[in-house]
C-alpha cells in the first residue's frame, strides 16, 4: 500500500460517524489486505502517525456516505 496521506483524514471520517452514532465496523472492511489483516484496523486508522493509500481513503468515503444514509428506520443522519 502506498503512503500517500496520514490517517488524520480517516480520522475524521471515523469521528463524524462516532459523533452520528454508526458503527465504523461497517466501513473498514475491504480497504487494503495491509489494513483488512491488522487486528484492529480501526486502531490503525485511527493513529495520526500512520499513513495510507488515496485509494483506501476515496474507499471510505462512499462507504461513509452509504452508512449515514443506510439507518434502519429509514432517517438521513446527514439531514436529521
Amino acid at each position: 500500500m502506498e503512503k500517500e496521506t496520514s490517517c488524520i483524514n480517516a480520522i475524521a471520517i471515523l469521528d463524524y460517524l462516532k459523533k452520528h452514532h454508526i458503527d465504523c465496523s461497517s466501513i473498514i472492511g475491504d480497504l487494503a489486505p495491509e489494513i483488512d489483516s491488522l487486528e484492529d484496523p480501526e486502531g490503525f486508522l485511527r493513529d495520526p502517525n500512520n499513513w495510507i493509500s488515496c485509494s483506501v481513503i476515496s474507499k471510505l468515503l462512499p462507504q461513509t456516505e452509504i452508512a449515514c444514509y443506510a439507518w434502519p428506520n429509514g432517517t438521513n443522519v446527514v439531514t436529521n
